[in-house]
């Protein structure tokens, strides 16, 4: 009830579904997943001042904008995976188990 009296008061639409999309704004997950990548890596791209992100307030959602996450420098920075296992160190002792 207050929340709608404050949106009556101040004027404030009411979110429409589709309205990020038509801004050109993505989430945190839909920009992990336009690069192929985890949440956790675009957080650190965000908090590295890599990939321009916002938040209305503390603990809101990340609002990316598309054109950012599709910036050449951005996709450079996603890191490769590899395609097998990583190579053996001659200087590392092997665990054995019994």
């Amino acid at each position: 009830m207050r929340v709608r009296s404050f949106r009556s008061d101040h004027h404030i639409a009411v979110y429409r579904s589709g309205e990020r999309e038509t801004r050109g704004e993505l989430t945190l997950e839909q920009a992990a997943e336009a690069l192929g990548t985890s949440k956790m890596t675009v957080l650190r791209m965000i908090s590295a001042g890599t990939l321009a992100a916002k938040q209305a307030c503390k603990g809101a959602p990340w609002i990316i904008k598309a054109v950012d996450v599709h910036r050449p420098e951005v996709c450079a920075l996603v890191p490769t995976r590899s395609a097998g296992p990583l190579p053996e160190d001659p200087q590392q002792i092997p665990l054995e188990l019994q």
